[in-house]
């Protein structure tokens, strides 16, 4: 195999003349230096440019353009920034100051404590007045003795005191953990609540934007039945009449079309308030309204049961129901006896080296309330009618979660027919239009069946989006009623109450 290698060298006229001129200053070498240096250059673009010719072209690869927001990121972003999660949040950080705080009764309390003063006193002020006394001794003389004293203090010691037994502290402490467990289920709760009004907001914005097509294939729609209405006035087969109906029908689409925006508007700056964007920028949705069919395989009594192990507010009032049978045997504990322990060690004298001496104290103390007017039967009695109200919301919400899912299941089930009902009137429709148009092409008869045949177009778009849209706002609704709205999503279905 034999390669050929050929370059050619292609010089402009400039170089051209600098080659063939005669130099008239610089001698013959320097001349023909410069012409080889022309020519080496030339050879060397020549292969260089046939080995580039000779590589694969390679594109500039486009970066890809975003798809858009979906649903499970604007939950994500709604989630972060919500106030309502972030109330929530800080209440679980409150909950669990007040069980430390309530825990620390139970503990050893360890202090230590150094001070340095000087005092004056005034013994007769304390009684000590000694008067005059006569003393042979003295010479007569009565001794003095000072009505005040000064003198230096200090002092440097460790104090402990301990708690042995305080049963009222002990479900004071129990009832401060349930109340934390309360706050970090309450936290679920709302972020449950957050998603599905964001998912309940993100199918406004798809249904507005649903609308708006509908809306601007009525107004196409309107604007070639008018130019055909206009076409046969011009041959003469058609009235006035049929040119105003078919500007009204136009005008009437313009306005749909006007009110789908504004309400696109409206929706789209509800959600981007929820998911915590800058409102007005530019936003693109990432899913589509479509019909998803959920198989209800579980019996309406296990949905139930599900929802009442998956909800956090169901969760969220069994602590409280719990925290208040502890707030309860703590109000009644109060009567019984408390035992505790407090001890010092420590040194003493006039300053830190002078007159120093080793001090301590230990001592225990039991304290029995004997009568105390009253307070420990008020606390009782309230933290029994706490817990009956906490029992009363529990059977409560119980209640409400099974009507929630009863009403969820049968929502969705009618609401599937719906949809059904709406794509086969949509159908019906478009063959009705169809039909009255080639008869008003043909001259059968006037636009009268068009424009109606038209409203009645319009009318199943509209109301095939409205019932696609109702449709995925129930499977949202079932979702929250399951305590899974966290775990929505438009193209997958929770068949059993579950998101797996």
């Amino acid at each position: 195999m034999r390669v050929l290698v050929s370059s050619r060298v292609y010089v402009n006229d400039s170089t051209d003349r600098l080659l063939t001129a005669k130099p008239r200053k610089l001698p013959g070498r320097v001349r023909n230096c410069a012409a080889g240096i022309f020519v080496g250059l030339g050879l060397l673009i020549s292969i260089l440019g046939a080995h580039a010719a000779s590589q694969p072209k390679t594109h500039t690869a486009k970066p890809a353009a975003r798809s858009g927001l979906s649903l499970k990121t604007a939950i994500n972003d709604a989630l972060a920034s919500n106030p309502h999660t972030q109330s929530s949040r800080a209440g679980q950080r409150v909950a669990s100051g007040q069980r430390v705080q309530a825990r620390s009764t139970l503990l050893p309390h360890l202090s230590a404590k150094v001070s340095q003063s000087r005092e004056r006193d005034n013994l007769k002020a304390r009684g000590l007045n000694f008067g005059s006394v006569y003393s042979p001794q003295a010479g007569g003389k009565s001794p003095v003795f000072p009505s005040t004293t000064t003198y230096n203090r200090f002092q440097a010691g460790l104090s402990v005191k301990q708690k042995i037994f305080d049963y009222s502290a002990w479900q004071r402490y129990h009832a401060a953990q349930q109340a934390q467990h309360a706050a970090s289920a309450r936290v679920g709760a709302a972020s449950t609540q957050v998603a599905a009004k964001t998912e309940r907001q993100y199918i406004a914005v798809l249904a507005a934007r649903e609308k708006i097509t509908a809306a601007r294939a009525d107004l196409k729609l309107a604007r070639q039945l008018l130019s055909l209405a206009h076409g046969r006035h011009n041959v003469g087969v058609a009235t006035n009449v049929d040119v105003a109906r078919a500007r009204t029908r136009l005008s009437q689409a313009k306005t749909r079309l006007a009110r789908a925006r504004t309400a696109r508007t409206r929706a789209v700056i509800q959600l981007e308030r929820t998911i915590g964007i800058k409102i007005g920028k530019p936003l693109k949705l990432a899913s589509h309204l479509e019909f998803l069919h959920v198989p209800l395989v579980a019996t309406t009594q296990g949905a139930v049961q599900r929802a009442l192990a998956n909800r956090n507010d169901i969760q969220v009032a069994r602590d409280r129901v719990k925290q208040g049978e502890k707030q309860l045997s703590a109000a009644r504990a109060r009567r019984l006896p408390t035992v505790s322990f407090s001890g010092s060690w420590g040194t003493a004298g006039n300053t830190p080296a002078r007159g120093e001496d080793t001090t301590y104290q230990i001592g225990a103390e039991i304290s029995v309330p004997i009568f105390t007017g009253g307070q420990i039967s008020g606390r009782i009695d309230s933290a029994s009618g706490q817990l009956s109200q906490r029992r009363i919301q529990l059977r409560d919400k119980r209640r409400g979660v099974a009507q929630n899912v009863r009403i969820a299941r049968r929502t969705l089930k009618s609401l599937a027919t719906e949809v059904r009902s709406a794509r086969t009137n949509l159908k019906q429709a478009k063959a009705e239009l169809k039909q009255a148009r080639d008869q008003y092409r043909n001259g059968t008869r006037d636009n009268i069946a068009v424009v109606n045949a038209q409203s009645s177009l319009a009318s199943a778009r509209q109301q095939r989006v409205r019932a696609l849209a109702d449709y995925t706002r129930a499977r949202i609704q079932r979702a929250a009623a399951l305590g899974l709205a966290r775990h929505f999503r438009i193209d997958r279905a929770l068949a059993n109450g579950s998101h797996h």
